[in-house]
């Protein structure tokens, strides 16, 4: 792999290694907008900014790609519909992606060998590690860091024993209610913590399990074997 040769890897193909794709301009890296609401008050001068801190998705245009005639049917196939969204300048992270088709894609013909055409992915806001393997929690205190830039929102696992299972993260506590034998799985970002394919009761507020940058302190109680909680850093 040409390591200072621009390319970008979808649905786990590499543009260049597995379609001869060539981009002639190095890509780019961007940040999301943080979503703002701007607000007049009569009788106020100024405007007042509100922001309940949520990002805007945002497009990714790649340009002025060249391809090989004979790999045209292929490309065609391999770009459309959602997926994870690579570039070369930060390989081990990934934006989730769809492909915008708003458009018509236009696959311009050089001379009959080869053909340039642009393409656009509408990116959802934060990045994610490519792998990212969980970490054991015990009963008690763990410290878990995290290095990403964003508030990332946990997955848990827990082998339960029977009984309520107590998570404290900075001082807001969080409890999944008279869990069964078995596993549970506690996923912060969709509010559901599950066991055997039904809704575990639960109290507290769900926005309290996240994780910020750097140290965290997760108190776990309750009676279970094993816990593994899965970051899901994120960055800008």
């Amino acid at each position: 792999m040409l390591k200072t040769f621009p390319f970008f890897i979808w649905k786990g193909f590499n543009s260049f290694e597995d379609f001869d794709c060539v981009i002639e301009n190095e890509l780019s890296d961007i940040s999301p907008t943080r979503r703002v609401e701007s607000i007049t008050i009569q009788g106020r001068n100024g405007t007042l900014h509100k922001s309940n801190g949520d990002y805007e998705s945002f497009s990714y245009e790649i340009k002025d790609i060249t391809i090989p005639k004979n790999k045209l049917s292929e490309v065609k196939k391999w770009l459309q519909g959602s997926g994870r969204l690579i570039t070369h300048n930060d390989i081990d992270k990934y934006w989730n992606a769809t492909v915008l088709m708003s458009n018509a894609f236009e696959f311009k013909n050089n001379w009959g060998w080869y053909y340039t055409f642009d393409i656009t992915f509408e990116c959802q806001p934060f990045k994610y590690k490519v792998v990212e393997n969980p970490s054991t929690l015990s009963k008690g205190e763990n410290i878990i860091y995290d290095s990403g830039t964003a508030v990332a929102r946990p997955y848990f696992e827990f082998m339960s024993s029977g009984g309520d299972i107590t998570i404290e993260i900075e001082n807001n506590i969080f409890t999944l209610l008279n869990t069964q034998a078995g596993l549970i799985t506690l996923d912060s970002e969709k509010g559901l913590a599950i066991f055997d394919g039904s809704i575990v009761k639960t109290r507290g507020d769900w926005r309290a399990l996240k994780l910020m940058n750097g140290k965290n302190l997760i108190t776990i109680d309750g009676n279970f074997k094993n816990a593994t909680i899965l970051k899901r850093s994120v960055w800008y």
